[in-house]
């Protein structure tokens, strides 16, 4: 997906915004930076930007240069095994995440230099990279989604 005058700061907060506007009112979420006590918590998604990769076009359109971001999005699922009262739930999480990170989803890229309000472009969920079960530890079931999510992103030409 194309998108003017953005950076990795409102692809990174859209990414957080989409999914805490989905998410946030049924689980508890581990935000990347903020203080998280899971002592408390039965069950948390930790979602996060793992890497950006840039592939510099040449042609982004018929007057700008572009690069490709290519961004691995990855989530982590936790559910404590002291509050486990069904089987798999953290396969039941994974597939309620699953329903919001469709590949093909397009997610909207706001300006954050701003109010956030005003829309730059799109980025677009590729390819599901890893959808597995980690290894239990003796507290905790764990579970990791990562999608390949892109975007692209346009720049004057240099003169």
């Amino acid at each position: 997906m194309t998108l003017l005058s953005s950076s990795r700061s409102n692809i990174k907060r859209s990414i957080d915004g989409y999914f805490n506007q989905n998410l946030s009112d049924t689980f508890s979420i581990h935000w990347e930076g903020l203080p998280f006590n899971n002592t408390t918590k039965s069950e948390w998604l930790m979602p996060r930007i793992i890497e950006f990769i840039t592939n510099f076009k040449r042609q982004g359109s018929g007057t700008q240069y572009g690069d490709d971001i290519d961004i691995i999005f990855s989530i982590g699922i936790f559910v404590k095994k002291s509050n486990i009262t069904i089987g798999g739930r953290e396969y039941a999480i994974r597939d309620i995440i699953a329903g919001y990170f469709k590949v093909g989803k397009v997610i909207t890229i706001y300006d954050y230099s701003g109010d956030g309000s005003s829309s730059v472009g799109k980025m677009k969920v590729r390819d599901i990279i890893t959808d597995n079960i980690l290894p239990e530890s003796n507290d905790l079931y764990n579970y990791n989604l990562t999608y390949l999510i892109n975007a692209t992103v346009l720049t004057t030409n240099p003169t």
